[in-house]
């Protein structure tokens, strides 16, 4: 059976070289926070996970200085994935405004990609998103890929 694939990480960022390689037709949604509060709420994680699996002593320093490169190669990745995936599949989404519309959002990035009828879909997004509403637990900017049928 033929369809979409979709895949959903945050480690795709970083893979979006590799990924218009291997996968020339995909679309790709791409999510994106405000630096501040994506910042802080990965130095949050971090430091939980620190505390709680850390091997050997750290330091905050440290780690502030891995999430500020952690940071500029995603910039640099976006623009890269700017430069080279066409303007009918590529769309970058904000955080607040998806957490603000969600429906609204998506259905403009479905309008975009081609996606489908959004009719077909537009209920079930609603309701999920009315499930979710007010979620806010991305730490991190995520590419999304969709691989075409």
């Amino acid at each position: 059976m033929a369809g979409r694939l979709l895949l959903k990480s945050p480690n795709h960022t970083f893979r979006i070289r590799a990924l218009l390689k291997e996968f020339p037709g995909a679309a790709y949604v791409w999510l994106v926070r405000d630096p501040a509060e994506a910042f802080f709420s990965n130095r949050k994680m971090w430091i939980s996970l620190f505390q709680r699996y850390a091997l050997w002593d750290w330091e905050i320093s440290a780690l502030d200085r891995f999430l500020a490169r952690a940071f500029c190669s995603a910039a640099n990745c976006l623009t890269h994935a700017v430069g080279n995936v066409a303007k009918e599949r590529l769309v970058v989404v904000d955080f607040d405004r998806l957490t603000h519309s969600p429906v609204d959002c998506l259905e403009a990035a479905n309008h975009r990609l081609s996606l489908g009828t959004w009719g077909k879909m537009g209920g079930a997004v609603a309701q999920a998103a009315a499930a979710k509403a007010g979620a806010k637990d991305l730490t991190v900017p995520v590419a999304i890929v969709i691989l075409s049928e």
